[in-house]
């Protein structure tokens, strides 16, 4: 993905997965011996390539990024535990992970409500942001 990049393949570079599955860890960037910013490539094409309407790898990357990008821009977090069960729900796993969720929970993995701390901040981040873009 990031030769594709370098030799101007846009197409190549936006249709990778690369750019949908990343996790923005950075462990490939610490490991980099040219010091690339690998995370913010990837993030720019992904960008890009939304901006352009293409469509993610797989129908299931673009379904929890649109809920995960939903929840963020609603309470300026993530909870996990309406996330897995938002995504299990729409994704027709229904069943999928719900066995992890109580031993989650009593580890305090997991929490039963979400916190609100920073969504007004977040909130008013998102809509600088828009106003720019438009």
């Amino acid at each position: 993905m990031l030769r594709a990049v370098q030799l101007g393949l846009r197409g190549e570079a936006m249709d990778s997965s690369t750019i949908w599955m990343c996790l923005f860890c950075a462990a490939c960037m610490a490991r980099c011996p040219a010091g690339i910013d690998i995370p913010k490539v990837l993030e720019t094409v992904r960008h890009i390539s939304m901006r352009e309407g293409r469509p993610p790898a797989s129908k299931e990357v673009a379904l929890f990024q649109r809920l995960f990008l939903g929840q963020v821009a609603g309470m300026g977090r993530v909870h996990e535990l309406s996330l897995g069960g938002s995504y299990n729900l729409r994704s027709g796993h229904l069943m999928s992970n719900v066995g992890l969720v109580p031993r989650m929970l009593t580890r305090r993995k997991l929490s039963l409500l979400p916190h609100r701390k920073g969504a007004r901040w977040f909130k008013k981040l998102l809509s600088r942001e828009r106003k720019a873009r438009d």
